[in-house]
């Protein structure tokens, strides 16, 4: 008898913990369920950031064909640029040697020498400086956000190191 009642007793603890069991499998039923749909959920906003991302993708490239278009363009502006700054001397000066005189210096004059001459000095003057804006323009671009007062350092007081005085005036 005393081992049947300790079956019993037996049998119920298992059956106690059998219940357990279930419902400790029936709430990680519904624990993954939970997570099954935040797990779609966060697939359907991947798909939108997908979606999004693509979008940029395609306006970066539509950018960068038009920023190729506008270098295409800037350059063909700074050749006319440097065009028209070689041949203006040469058209100043020669509506200036145009207007009749006493001693002119049109064609067939003695002086025609001084036409050429001051033409060419001035279109090498507009050449020079020209070029040393180009140079130094892109030498600003090359250098962006660098500490660009070592260039002029010998303006600065201390060998061209800025003081606290300088910073708080200094244009940025």
């Amino acid at each position: 008898m005393m081992t049947s009642l300790m079956a019993v007793h037996l049998n119920k603890l298992v059956a106690e913990r059998c219940v357990a069991l279930v419902n400790q499998n029936n709430l990680m039923v519904e624990q993954n369920n939970v997570v099954a749909n935040q797990s779609g959920v966060l697939v359907e906003q991947n798909k939108l950031l997908l979606n999004q991302n693509q979008e940029a993708v395609k306006q970066s490239e539509t950018m960068i064909r038009q920023n190729k278009l506008s270098k295409a363009r800037n350059s063909s502006l700074a050749f006319l640029t440097g065009v028209t700054t070689v041949l203006l001397p040469f058209t100043t000066i020669a509506t200036r040697m145009a207007i009749p005189v006493e001693n002119g210096l049109g064609p067939r004059s003695k002086d025609q020498w001084i036409y050429w001459i001051s033409s060419g000095l001035l279109a090498t003057v507009l050449i020079f400086t020209f070029l040393i804006g180009y140079r130094w323009q892109k030498w600003n671009v090359d250098h962006e956000g660098e500490d660009n007062h070592r260039v002029f350092s010998w303006l600065l007081p201390e060998g061209g190191k800025k003081n606290d005085s300088q910073a708080r005036f200094s244009v940025a």
